[in-house]
């Protein structure tokens, strides 16, 4: 089957977003922790509070992230990793991610859950 579409590799695609966003000085990639609590106890690693520690009250609300994802969409963002302990130990994550998926313009993030 024809493809009138020029073939690249991944890593050049990469390489020429890298260039052009450092060239412009964009923000255009990011990674935002959404809670340290997770339901493992790695020894290697520093997000590592209980599910229900106490200090969960600390974590940032979902309209101060939301905020955020605002900021990164309109700097310019287009990669976006969700992380922290465990993400999904948010009550609110479900909404968190949809709102993402949905943010007007946010057709330029790519997201990418760990």
């Amino acid at each position: 089957m024809f493809c009138p579409v020029t073939q690249r590799k991944f890593s050049d695609f990469s390489l020429s977003i890298d260039n052009a966003a450092m060239e412009r000085r964009l923000p255009y990639m990011g990674a935002l922790e959404l809670t340290y609590r997770c339901n493992q106890s790695c020894c290697h690693c520093y997000c590592n509070l209980g599910i229900d520690d106490k200090r969960r009250t600390d974590e940032l609300t979902a309209q101060e992230i939301k905020n955020i994802l605002d900021e990164a969409a309109d700097a310019g963002c287009l990669w976006l990793l969700l992380t922290g302990g465990e993400v999904l130990l948010r009550e609110d994550f479900g909404e968190i991610y949809l709102y993402a998926l949905k943010r007007e313009c946010l057709s330029r993030f790519l997201l990418t859950l760990l």
